[in-house]
C-alpha cells in the first residue's frame, strides 16, 4: 500500500466513505505498517592504555593502542540499515589503515568475529569521520540480545585519532 497525499476538503463538501478510506484509513495503515529506523549511539568505553581526550567516551587510538565500544542489541532490533564508527583524526592521511574488528557474543554459543585489516581511509585532520561498517556488521547476523563489541586500532604508523564510538540505525 502506498501513501496518498491527503485530500484538501472544501467547506460543505460531502464526506464519503471512499474518501475517508483513501485519505484517512489507508494512510494510517501505511504509517502503522511502515518500518521506521531507530538510531543508537554507543560511546567509546575504553582504550587499551586508558588515554582519553579530556572527556568520557573519546579515546586516543594509534598503532599501539585500540579503542572499544560495546552494545547489547535491544529487544526491538531485527535488522541493521547502517553502522558507522566515528573517529576524529589528528592528521590528514589519504591512505590511513584502521584495523577494525566486530565481535558478537550470543548466549549459549561461541563468539564470532569479523575483521577488516586492509581497508584504507581518506582522513582530514580535525574533521569527524564516519567509517561505514554496515557490510561487516551484517556478515555477523546479530540478533536482539546479542552483545556486540567494536574494536579499532590505527595500523598506519604515526597516524593517531580519537575514537568516539559507533552509531547504529536499525529496524
Amino acid at each position: 500500500m502506498a501513501w496518498t497525499a491527503p485530500k484538501d476538503w472544501a467547506t460543505s463538501e460531502l464526506v464519503t466513505a471512499a474518501n475517508m478510506n483513501t485519505h484517512v484509513r489507508d494512510n494510517l495503515n501505511y504509517l502503522k505498517d511502515s518500518k521506521m529506523d531507530k538510531e543508537l549511539f554507543t560511546p567509546g568505553v575504553s582504550a587499551s592504555n586508558g588515554a582519553t581526550f579530556g572527556i568520557f567516551g573519546i579515546y586516543l587510538v594509534d598503532a599501539t593502542q585500540s579503542g572499544s565500544a560495546y552494545l547489547v542489541l535491544p529487544a526491538d532490533y531485527s535488522a541493521c540499515s547502517s553502522v558507522k564508527v566515528i573517529v576524529y583524526p589528528n592528521a590528514t592521511n589519504a591512505n590511513a589503515n584502521w584495523d577494525i574488528s566486530i565481535t558478537k557474543f550470543h548466549q549459549g554459543s561461541a563468539h564470532t568475529q569479523v575483521l577488516d585489516t586492509t581497508t584504507t581511509y581518506n582522513f582530514t585532520a580535525n574533521q569527524t569521520t564516519f567509517i561505514d561498517l554496515t557490510t561487516l556488521w551484517n556478515s555477523l547476523a546479530p540478533v536482539a540480545g546479542d552483545l556486540v563489541c567494536i574494536f579499532i586500532t590505527c595500523a598506519t604508523a604515526g597516524h593517531t585519532g580519537y575514537y568516539q564510538g559507533f552509531k547504529i540505525s536499525y529496524s
